[in-house]
């Protein structure tokens, strides 16, 4: 059983997290990551330096700091859900690809003493490949990256992008390092970290409309009631389809697209099913 089937069994089931199960490991490894990573985002509201941010924790600190929210909700739960998340998606891509060097290493013993895999016919089309998908997708995001940096206002960022060029424009920056390459850097590191997740997303997707073709119905009459005579439809529109947003929530409440990759939990003890679920901490 594999982690995509604890996660669909305790969904399933959630009185099973009480249950003495090889997968209370799992609750126990979060609840650790869940300090140690608020340990850190307490080093970081203890050294920050407003409008000089380090990282994406300093720029959520700073926007919590500003009164000038215009209602976005900013706080600790919010910043260690987000950390929580983005520190467990790179866990799996890390993972198989060790997973997979170490069996490449072992089926081909006379390459791993070659300093480079491109030296070797074996994998020099592929890693061909992957390196004009890179330039292309390089490419691809420089165009965006220099789309927010025409369109972008100070002190009112839109998303990440925005916040690390307002940075860069900041003259006090102590010898951090902003600059274009490494924005670069992080938005394609972004970009490809929501592949498997995405995927995933749409898999679960077409399954569920599949299996249910009456909630399909529903859901494409208001993407058209909508859309109307639009050529197509555009991130905004999300506000206007609430059947739509429920359905595409209900699919990753109950798909194991990230197993326990988000944590969740209760603010109060309450009763459900007959079931009492304490609050968690």
């Amino acid at each position: 059983m594999d982690n995509k089937d604890v996660a669909q069994l305790y969904r399933a089931f959630p009185v099973i997290r009480y249950f003495p199960l090889p997968s209370q490991r799992i609750f126990t490894i979060i609840s650790k990551l869940r300090t140690f990573l608020k340990e850190i985002i307490e080093e970081h509201r203890m050294t920050m330096k407003p409008d000089e941010p380090r990282d994406y924790i300093d720029c959520y600190l700073d926007a919590m700091n500003k009164k000038q929210n215009n209602g976005l909700s900013f706080d600790d739960e919010g910043l260690l859900a987000i950390v929580i998340e983005l520190f467990l998606a790179a866990v799996e891509s890390t993972a198989a690809s060790l997973d997979w060097l170490l069996l490449c290493m072992m089926a081909y013993p006379d390459i791993q003493a070659l300093s480079c895999f491109s030296c070797h016919p074996i994998f020099s089309s592929a890693i061909s490949e992957n390196f004009t998908i890179i330039s292309k997708l390089r490419t691809f995001l420089k165009e965006i990256i220099e789309e927010h940096r025409m369109t972008m206002k100070p002190d009112e960022p839109r998303d990440y992008i925005d916040c690390y060029l307002d940075a860069m424009n900041k003259k006090q920056n102590n010898g951090l390092s902003f600059d274009d390459e490494g924005l670069l850097a992080i938005v394609i590191e972004f970009f490809l970290a929501s592949v498997e997740t995405t995927t995933d997303s749409l898999d679960w997707s077409l399954l569920c409309m599949m299996a249910y073709p009456d909630i399909q119905e529903n859901c494409s009459e208001e993407i058209k009631l909508v859309i109307d005579e639009q050529k197509e439809i555009t991130y905004n529109d999300r506000h206007r389809m609430p059947y739509v947003r429920a359905v595409i929530h209900e699919i990753m409440r109950f798909a194991a697209i990230v197993p326990l990759g988000l944590p969740r939990g209760i603010v109060k003890d309450m009763s459900f099913n007959g079931y009492t679920l304490p609050k968690i901490d």
